[in-house]
């Protein structure tokens, strides 16, 4: 059977390491951010290896894209997290009241000030030693100037035309309803988020089916739509997009792995020297990153939610309406207000639809503060309107 359906067939590390050593080495937007996570001597690891390989090096369009997109607020969000760290040790009037000496509470108050200052002035050296300042990255971002140093003209993929960024992103769109991969996963996003998989999944069909050699993407994706995952545990990339890859080119193998894969690989196979604590903080972070990940809805929940939430519409969308002003809580990631007020077993009641059984409780999320205590919650009496109506109003 190997012969006829070999994308159901593992590479064997001989292959691997082949592709590793000859292939092109394609790296998501994912891979190319990670590098402001990173504290400076790791960077230069990171870096000092796709030096090797900067030959073989191939951006996709829409990963180049997505990386400039990203790059200033991921530089943000790593500054504001140390920003944040000295506010934590400082103590607030409410933790010193039941104190009743003044002299002894301003005192207590003073040396927590400056113990908290000399800590924000500790750990603002150890990030400007250690990290990419935001306000470098706004003028002269050293990260991309480094990746720029790399790449050439052809190692970035061309800009498509827009009629075939519309053509792909309705191709997307169906894959997702009939979970073919890669990107179904990210349907619960915004379109023009929610493609960006494909976008990049057709580039390197294309790329692949012209480039006379094998081809390894790095990805730090490692959710159903990418890999193979059995009871938890990830087996390897998902046949469907290997025999996908085999129709655009039979002659050469195709392999995604994520970065810390690649840098283990790369030590063993491409004479780098990338420490062990350098690979483990890459694996840690692509871990975390995909856990965040998992926390999101998965496809088939929200495709119910948006079903059950068009029924609501299409009752009393006035009152949907006000529910959506009205509540507007701070969610976890992928979870919108929307899909909330539908797993309301006191609107689902007055409504009699069915939610997603266990949304919530599967999650562990709380719900927004007051929703049920709202003297408005009971709508006006509605006709049921007819279940073949399949309003796009939620859309």
């Amino acid at each position: 059977m190997d012969l006829n359906l070999p994308e159901w067939y593992g590479h064997s590390d001989d292959t691997i390491t082949a592709i590793l050593q000859t292939g092109t080495i394609a790296l998501d937007a994912n891979v190319m951010l990670d590098l402001y996570r990173v504290g400076h001597g790791q960077r230069e690891q990171i870096l000092d290896v796709l030096q090797k390989v900067k030959e073989r090096l191939f951006i996709p369009y829409q990963a180049a894209l997505e990386f400039q997109r990203n790059r200033l607020e991921v530089a943000f969000k790593m500054q504001q997290l140390v920003k944040t760290l000295p506010e934590r040790l400082r103590i607030k009037d409410s933790d010193l009241s039941d104190i009743r000496d003044p002299i002894l509470k301003a005192d207590i108050q003073r040396l927590a000030d400056e113990a908290a200052a000399k800590f924000e002035g500790e750990v603002t050296r150890l990030w400007e030693d250690h990290m990419v300042a935001y306000d470098d990255v706004r003028r002269s971002d050293p990260v991309r100037d480094a990746l720029d140093a790399l790449l050439s003209a052809d190692s970035v993929g061309d800009p498509p035309a827009q009629k075939e960024i519309e053509e792909r992103s309705k191709t997307a769109l169906q894959r997702f309803e009939d979970r073919i991969p890669p990107g179904y996963m990210d349907a619960s996003k915004d379109p023009l988020k929610a493609v960006g998989d494909y976008l990049i999944w057709r580039e390197l069909l294309d790329h692949f089916g012209t480039a006379d050699r094998p081809l390894l993407f790095v990805s730090r994706d490692e959710k159903e739509d990418w890999y193979t995952i059995v009871r938890g545990q990830k087996i390897g990339p998902r046949p469907e997009l290997r025999s996908e890859m085999r129709i655009a080119s039979s002659a050469h193998p195709y392999h995604h792995m994520n970065l810390a894969s690649f840098l283990a690989l790369a030590n063993k196979h491409l004479g780098a020297k990338v420490d062990e604590t350098t690979i483990e903080t890459v694996e840690t972070m692509t871990r975390e990153a995909n856990e965040s990940e998992r926390k999101r809805l998965p496809p088939e929940v929200l495709d119910q939610a948006r079903r059950s939430f068009k029924e609501v519409l299409a009752k009393d969308p006035e009152f949907t309406k006000k529910l959506l002003e009205t509540f507007q809580a701070d969610l976890p990631p992928g979870l919108s207000d929307k899909f909330w007020l539908i797993a309301s077993p006191r609107i689902s009641e007055k409504y009699k639809f069915e939610p997603p059984r266990g949304l919530f409780e599967s999650y562990q999320f709380d719900p927004p503060p007051g929703l049920f205590d709202t003297k408005w919650i009971d709508p006006p009496a509605q006709d049921t309107p007819d279940p073949g109506d399949d309003t796009d109003q939620a859309d």
